[in-house]
């Protein structure tokens, strides 16, 4: 709860306590009625009059607050539509929560399993499409064991695709947990072209060894020879 909250909370008690007196005060039974003086009547038309008012702040106050929540809800479901990310939230009792549509194509989930909120049905699927199943499982345990632990790391498929997935614990400002929250984001080109760099970064290194006039030698820690060039050969008589 934020700060606004909390003081539209606390100014809406003493109307909320208001209220409530002003019932008591009101509850008067019809049998009564007729032994009442005017004065007395005056007194309970005008505690019925602040209890009504009581109940239209409140009123108010609901429709305000539904209003800011639908306005909220909103935008949260604008920005799982438009992200770019799989976004998967699992709550403390392994129950999906929310996972958008891009987390569903990136998995390729078929829609049952998708309609089911079970998240251990989800895994067992999923876990199929990774080169290592038994280490993605293993990391999904761990974390769903440790609520506390963040991840970052990188899940290679079957078919090539490389996924970047986060996970972080989904926690209120009061320190209550209520789940945990997965992101993935398809790398795959970047893994690519990070690849084909790293290639061509090998073959300018060999021509530039190729074609130098001065000799070129590496060793490791251990003094083992690892890479010589031509010019390093022919200066001590290897052709």
């Amino acid at each position: 709860m934020n700060g606004e909250s909390k003081r539209a909370t606390n100014a809406a008690r003493p109307r909320h306590k208001a209220g409530d007196t002003a019932r008591k005060e009101a509850v008067v039974p019809p049998e009564d009625l007729e032994a009442m003086s005017p004065a007395e009547i005056r007194n309970t038309l005008h505690s019925l009059r602040v209890h009504q008012i009581a109940l239209e702040t409140q009123n108010e106050e609901l429709r305000r607050t539904r209003a800011t929540l639908q306005q909220k809800t909103a935008i949260l479901e604008a920005q799982l539509r438009s992200s770019i990310d799989g976004v998967l939230i699992v709550d403390e009792n392994g129950k999906k929560v929310i996972q958008n549509q891009r987390c569903v194509d990136l998995w390729k989930i078929p829609q049952p399993i998708v309609d089911n909120h079970d998240d251990e049905q989800q895994v067992e699927f999923v876990k199929n499409r990774t080169t290592d199943p038994e280490a993605f499982v293993s990391k999904v345990v761990h974390l769903y064991s440790h609520p506390d632990e963040c991840s970052h790391d990188e899940v290679e498929f079957k078919d090539g695709t490389t996924l970047d997935r986060y996970s972080a614990p989904v926690v209120g400002e009061n320190g209550t947990h209520f789940g945990r929250i997965w992101t993935f984001r398809d790398i795959t080109e970047r893994k690519q072209a990070e690849a084909v760099l790293r290639q061509t970064e090998k073959q300018l290194h060999r021509m530039v060894l190729r074609t130098a006039m001065d000799g070129y030698v590496l060793l490791d820690r251990q003094g083992r020879l690892l890479e010589v060039n031509d010019a390093y050969c022919r200066m001590i008589g290897y052709s």
